[in-house]
């Protein structure tokens, strides 16, 4: 019966694998239809049929397309679901099926669709979703289902999180419960999307596609997404800093997710890391402390990077860094008190934590910037004065005087690391640079520079 509303654009399809996704509501953050648009970049596809899903679709949820000319109907289309072939490394075919999700008859289109993968000689499908979640966007969490032990299994290789949930349903759970009784081998992954975002989640894309790298074994090439990451990243720190009101509700995700943590007796750390919110943050803490679920945040080092930056930011917001080895914490999950604990370069560890203050203590290139950069000027006996005009316009001698600023304060950052603790390094930042780190001081020193002009256009 399916045959009859689908279109094949080859002779004959024989694959032993799909990836099936929908488009619309069981793909919050469009991170689905990207996943596959990464997909269609890295390998060879080509496009072998369209089902026309007249039949499974609301007028009122979405209308037909007309085409009319000279008042006759030259063509009227239902919205379809596409499916291409695409070829991995070893010459496998695997079956891409992406479309918008339908909205009646689900039980009826599982059917057809099962059908259809048993006509193409289908054993294993995997079906892609994103959901809106109480995560952060630093963090990535992918959730699964399965019917069996062995999809069970395949979970944990994959790194699959086991959840609970009780809420509307997508037809991912239709089709599965259709494939329940049959031969085939059905796992379902969801993306878990923050609630508070719109728009690209380049993160959340790599993650999901290098699983699916894993699983066909074929290059899953994110440098890309990465890169574009980074931009999207300091958007989204941007947009907290400058909304008061998304501040303190994720404060209060932050203390909601710790306080359930410590009740199901997993992570009593992050109890100690919410009571540090609670206590030293007041409810103005930057948002650079993410919380992470499951597997995905079992690193206890993440956990430290984390608390280590987000203390220190706040110390800097006080203007107390002077005096930051007075100022009580968790010794345990600070990473200046015990560098060893992490795998980053200790310079680097050190020199990020230094950056991630600079940024929050002076946020912007404004007049009181400026003011220091003349008086510093001044004091080193140079009788000119820098306009903001010139370090807008990108003089020379305007942009070295604001770099040789820059650098001042990361090297002072440093000398006031070095007396946090007994425990803590001593870095000096001229002979970091002569022993080969000068790539890493000037990355610091634009990422600075890049963050404070940035916000003087906001301010």
């Amino acid at each position: 019966m399916v045959m009859k509303r689908i279109e094949v654009f080859v002779p004959t399809v024989r694959t032993r694998r799909a990836v099936l996704g929908f488009t619309g509501w069981p793909d919050a953050g469009r991170v689905v239809e990207q996943t596959f648009a990464e997909i269609k970049r890295l390998l060879p596809t080509e496009r072998i049929a369209a089902w026309n899903l007249d039949g499974f679709w609301h007028t009122d949820s979405l209308r037909p397309l007309v085409s009319l000319d000279h008042g006759q109907i030259q063509r009227l289309e239902w919205p379809e679901y596409d499916f291409f072939l695409a070829r991995l490394p070893s010459s496998e075919n695997i079956l891409l099926g992406l479309g918008p999700e339908p909205t009646t008859n689900w039980t009826v289109f599982s059917q057809e669709l099962l059908n259809l993968l048993k006509i193409w000689k289908c054993k294993e499908v995997y079906i892609l979703g994103s959901l809106y979640d109480q995560v952060f966007h630093d963090e990535v969490f992918i959730s699964g289902l399965a019917l069996n032990s062995r999809g069970i299994n395949e979970m944990k290789d994959l790194g699959l999180e086991q959840v609970k949930y009780s809420g509307p349903a997508a037809v991912h759970s239709t089709i599965m419960e259709e494939a329940r009784n049959s031969p085939l081998h059905c796992v379902g992954m969801w993306a878990h999307y923050p609630s508070y975002l719109n728009g690209p989640h380049e993160l959340l894309v790599a993650s999901l596609l290098q699983k699916l790298a894993s699983l066909f074994a074929f290059e899953g090439d994110t440098e890309t997404l990465m890169e574009n990451w980074k931009q999207r990243e300091m958007q989204i720190q941007n947009q907290i800093e400058h909304n008061p009101q998304l501040r303190e509700d994720l404060h209060s995700m932050a203390r909601l997710k710790a306080a359930a943590s410590a009740v199901s007796q997993k992570r009593g750390k992050l109890l100690r890391m919410d009571e540090f919110l609670s206590r030293n943050m007041g409810g103005h803490q930057e948002i650079d402390l993410g919380f992470e679920r499951g597997m995905t945040m079992a690193s206890q080092e993440k956990l430290m990077d984390r608390y280590t930056v987000a203390h220190f930011q706040e110390i800097a917001r006080q203007n107390r860094f002077a005096e930051n080895s007075q100022i009580p914490h968790d010794v345990e999950m600070c990473g200046i008190c015990h560098p060893e604990k992490m795998s980053m370069n200790p310079f680097h560890f050190y020199l990020k934590v230094v950056t991630q203050s600079i940024k929050v203590r002076r946020p912007r290139l404004d007049e009181e910037l400026l003011a220091q950069m003349n008086e510093d000027l001044a004091m080193m006996g140079v009788s000119r004065e820098l306009s903001m005009d010139q370090l807008l316009r990108g003089e020379e001698v305007a942009l070295e005087t604001w770099k040789d600023w820059i650098r001042d304060a990361l090297a002072t950052g440093l000398s006031l690391l070095a007396v946090h603790s007994g425990t803590s390094l001593d870095f000096d930042l001229d002979e970091e640079k002569e022993g080969g780190k000068e790539d890493v001081i000037e990355s610091s020193v634009l990422e600075i520079m890049e963050h404070q002009k940035r916000n003087h256009k906001t301010a």
